[in-house]
């Protein structure tokens, strides 16, 4: 027997959360101070929503003020009812983890990178629990969870730099990985809809004449006042706090996008593995998450339909 986890409706966006933290948990762990701290929450909570998946299999699903302890134990019954065991001293881990979370978190305590990478890894354990026991989560993971979120858009563009970023995350170039992230990203939120923003502004210094110095000077005041509106609305529409939102631009860079095809990705600091995993992570959650609701137009007006070419060939 095994778990019915597949009929679960938000079983893609609940997967790609739990990605997201454990990739977040992983970049965490070795930066010292209260870093392995914050690693731990990051773990606990993808394990909490682990059990939370497998606890929703359950004659008795979880609610939402179970604690810890009650959803442990509710997904501990929904496998024994399928006859599904966890691995040897996952338990173990899973709650000496959770413990060590509570002592850092509420007690102020300091928790060794070691203490944190072995809940990182308890949560990579349950993870791999849950795709053995889930035939849509295990084709999504085979087939590349980051291609089908970048396909799902029906974007080109963006489809193709997500196939490039889980390729490069694949063979280890984690730079080139975070600049198709990035680029990805970037297009996305230029299709928003409905728009943050006109397509084009540019004073008319015909009407004006160029010599009149306040009509450019008004409009740079207000393109950087708009950039620093624009960063809270982007954030806001893809679904982070405007901080989370400012760290993974830091990780992703500035895209540039030049006449005649050549695109600049420039960034101040290079990412690490862990680092440039959780960004592609990230990147994914928030395209699915506005794919869902229809927010990224898959057409602009420039863009030519199948049916205009068509037309024009013949």
């Amino acid at each position: 027997m095994s778990l019915q986890l597949d009929d679960q409706p938000d079983l893609i966006p609940r997967w790609l959360g739990v990605m997201s933290l454990i990739a977040s948990a992983q970049q965490m762990v070795g930066r010292g101070g209260i870093w392995p701290a914050l690693a731990m929450v990051s773990a606990d909570a993808a394990v909490e929503a682990l059990l939370g998946m497998i606890a929703t299999t359950s004659a008795d699903p979880p609610g939402d003020r179970d604690s810890f302890d009650v959803l442990y134990e509710k997904a501990r019954k929904a496998m024994a009812a399928a006859k599904v065991s966890f691995p040897p001293g996952l338990p173990q881990r899973i709650n000496s983890s959770h413990r060590q979370r509570n002592v850092g978190l509420h007690l102020g305590s300091e928790i060794s990178p070691g203490v944190a990478l072995i809940g990182v890894q308890a949560a990579r354990e349950l993870r791999s629990l849950v795709r053995k026991n889930s035939t849509a989560l295990s084709v999504i993971d085979d087939a590349g969870v980051i291609r089908a979120v970048g396909r799902m858009t029906n974007v080109k563009d963006i489809e193709t730099a997500m196939n490039a970023a889980d390729a490069a995350l694949g063979e280890g170039r984690v730079k080139d990985a975070v600049d198709q992230a990035a680029i990805a990203l970037d297009i996305a939120t230029q299709r928003l809809d409905p728009r943050l923003k006109p397509e084009h502004f540019e004073p008319n210094v015909l009407k004006y004449g160029d010599s009149d110095r306040r009509l450019r000077d008004l409009k740079d005041w207000y393109d950087k006042r708009f950039e620093f509106h624009e960063t809270w609305m982007i954030a806001t529409a893809v679904g982070l706090h405007p901080v989370e939102y400012r760290d993974l631009k830091r990780v992703l860079g500035s895209v540039s996008w030049y006449v005649g095809g050549r695109i600049d990705v420039r960034r101040v600091e290079e990412p690490d593995p862990a680092t440039a995993e959780a960004a592609v992570l990230t990147v994914a959650d928030v395209l699915f998450r506005l794919t869902q609701v229809g927010a990224i137009r898959v057409r602009e007006r420039w863009e030519r339909t199948a049916s205009s070419e068509d037309a024009a060939d013949s």
